[in-house]
């Protein structure tokens, strides 16, 4: 059973870098503080931080080429 929940636990970090992906901090930095602090208040935390203007900039220029 506690690996059911260790494994529950860290599929949501994952999830939680996914999102991160968009962030300045990155999947990794996201991933690993949520494995510090829960996934959830990091999931949070994210939703309330903007994304990140250097990948926005990226984007828009690969897509002007």
């Amino acid at each position: 059973m506690g690996f059911v929940i260790a494994g529950l636990y860290v599929l949501a970090c994952i999830v939680v870098g996914i999102v991160g992906t968009r962030r300045s901090m990155g999947f990794w930095g996201a991933f690993f503080l949520s494995f510090v602090i829960t996934p959830f208040l990091m999931i949070i935390v994210l939703q309330l931080t903007r994304r990140s203007d250097r990948l926005d900039r990226d984007r828009s220029s690969t897509r002007a080429s």
